[in-house]
């Protein structure tokens, strides 16, 4: 991102008054108070009970309606639940070949595409369901905070001059879709974090400094998300194992290194929950053999063992279904280990 977009968006993050334009006239979007954000959650209850009394279909059942006549299929209900384990697994996978150039052309691309494709499928889901009564009442209380947080060129607020509830609906159209463009999307926002001016100003808050030079009720959301996301950064660079620049600098290959070290962090508390259940005898063992009592402990416990060991299990399991009951020693990998023992042997006593 060039300099002075930066500039522009952080002073726009910082303003507690953003311009934007409704008929060609500026309005200003200020962050709701309190007392607003109480009224829209009301207002989204109100309009979700009296959509169920007026027979509006929940989301359930719209989803189910959709299966029936193909407009949204199980399998697009599928791939949309798939593709996030996908992209995890493409951006380890390109964190992981982060210095092998042709490899990282081709994995960001599929990441690209990944990510389109998720997006394309959340915007038809959501054109789908957005009349139910979950989507008619979401949308009625974001109608209420775009219009009440309105205020005209000379100070006043909109909903103080008309009410909500006179005001016509493309106003209030217009309104929404100002406010959605003011939201700061996440690419931008960790551009933000990484740079300055925001770097300097955000490490300047660290010695006392006011942020924002308003309480922490009063940040709009722009806030919130660039404070968290300078948080996570600053776990990041204080982290003993705090990647390279230059992985840091890529999204793609920073979240890869953000799965690798939740998932190691995983495997060791799994190692820790399950040899706490052990005995002494049974921890110093080569094998162990443990039953799992669901589908989540299924995944722990092979998450404990490293990619040999998950060779090792595969093989058995699908010599076992192959030919059924198999003794030990038929084991190709116990097979090698005895190979390995005999030549060790032969070998001492030469």
């Amino acid at each position: 991102m060039e300099q002075y977009k930066r500039e522009f968006l952080l002073n726009r993050i910082i303003s507690q008054k953003v311009k934007i334009k409704i008929d060609g006239q500026n309005y200003y979007l200020t962050p709701p108070t309190p007392e607003d954000r109480v009224a829209a959650i009301e207002r989204y209850y109100e309009t979700l009970r009296r959509s169920e009394i007026e027979g509006v279909m929940t989301l359930e059942e719209t989803l189910d309606y959709l299966y029936e006549i193909d407009q949204w299929t199980e399998i697009e209900e599928e791939e949309m639940s798939e593709i996030p384990k996908e992209l995890e697994n493409l951006k380890v996978t390109y964190y992981e070949s982060f210095s092998k150039e042709k490899y990282k052309k081709i994995i960001k691309k599929n990441i690209k595409n990944k990510k389109d494709r998720l997006e394309e499928l959340f915007s038809k889901k959501n054109s789908l369901i957005k009349f139910t009564c979950e989507g008619s009442a979401e949308s009625s209380k974001i109608e209420y905070l775009a219009y009440s947080s309105l205020e005209d060129e000379d100070g006043y607020r909109m909903i103080d001059k008309v009410s909500f509830e006179e005001q016509d609906g493309g106003f209030i159209t217009a309104c929404v879709e100002g406010y959605n463009l003011t939201m700061i999307d996440e690419e931008s926002c960790r551009d933000l974090v990484r740079n300055d001016p925001w770097k300097t100003i955000w490490g300047a808050s660290k010695t006392g400094l006011p942020l924002f030079s308003i309480s922490a009720t009063e940040i709009n959301e722009n806030q919130k998300i660039l404070i968290n996301w300078s948080r996570l950064y600053d776990n990041i660079y204080e982290n003993m194992e705090c990647p390279s620049d230059e992985v840091i600098s890529d999204d793609d290959a920073l979240d890869g290194w953000l799965i690798v070290q939740h998932k190691n962090r995983e495997r060791e508390k799994n190692k820790n929950d399950i040899e706490s259940k052990l005995s002494e005898k049974t921890k110093n063992s080569d094998e162990v053999y443990l039953m799992a009592e669901s589908q989540s402990e299924v995944e722990k416990i092979h998450s404990l063992n490293n990619p040999v060991a998950n060779r090792v299990r595969k093989q058995r399991f699908n010599k076992v279904k192959k030919e059924g009951d198999v003794e030990i020693q038929k084991f190709s990998d116990v097979q090698r280990r005895l190979q390995i023992q005999a030549n060790q042997e032969f070998s001492n006593r030469r």
